[in-house]
């Protein structure tokens, strides 16, 4: 989904990872179209010398390291 994949562009620039996210646009134009996303779907693009690192940040999101525990106050 295009939230999510700004979500963790946003995760990925905060963790000094360089990253876009493609065919964002795309998905939406096509999916108010046609009633689906598109095939290709949304890609988060990082330079191939921080690939791995934005793959640990994946994992991490994945893992839910990130998640915001449900107790959270903001202040």
């Amino acid at each position: 989904m295009p939230l999510d994949a700004h979500l963790f562009a946003s995760r990925l620039e905060a963790e000094g990872i360089a990253a876009q996210v493609m065919d964002a646009d795309t998905v939406y134009a096509v999916g108010a179209f046609l009633g689906s996303l598109a095939r290709r779907g949304v890609r988060v693009m990082v330079p191939e010398s921080q690939r791995a690192a934005a793959e640990r940040v994946l994992a991490a999101c994945e893992a839910g390291e990130y998640a915001i525990d449900e107790d959270f106050d903001p202040g």
